[in-house]
């Protein structure tokens, strides 16, 4: 079985998404900004990050075979980047849920 890897894993839509994977039997990589605060399902992996820097948590997206990210922004400043980053990544699919991120979802997948 493979992994999710789930960005603002404590947010409105992200504690839900993990914990109904979780309620699934699924592996959850669930990225926050503070493991210490963070109240989610028993067997989620916690990895402390911040969505606009990639880098800093990559070595946690090994072996991920879908992504769930959650741009949590007013605006898309950053996103084409840390979008692309994580998503080329993903062993199968990458789901986005965002606003502001239409136009560069658009972008992606007509360059394609």
């Amino acid at each position: 079985m493979s992994t999710i890897f789930v960005s603002e894993a404590t947010g409105k839509v992200g504690r839900h998404v993990v914990s109904g994977l979780r309620e699934r039997g699924e592996h959850v990589r669930a990225l926050v900004c503070d493991p210490r605060g963070a109240s989610l399902p028993d067997g989620t992996k916690l990895v402390s990050g911040n969505i606009r820097e990639p880098p800093r948590f990559a070595g946690h997206l090994d072996e991920v075979g879908a992504l769930f990210l959650a741009w949590p922004f007013l605006t898309a400043d950053g996103a084409d980047s840390a979008v692309q980053s994580l998503a080329s990544r993903a062993q199968t699919e990458t789901t986005i849920v965002s606003r502001c991120l239409r136009s560069v979802m658009t972008r992606k997948s007509a360059g394609r």
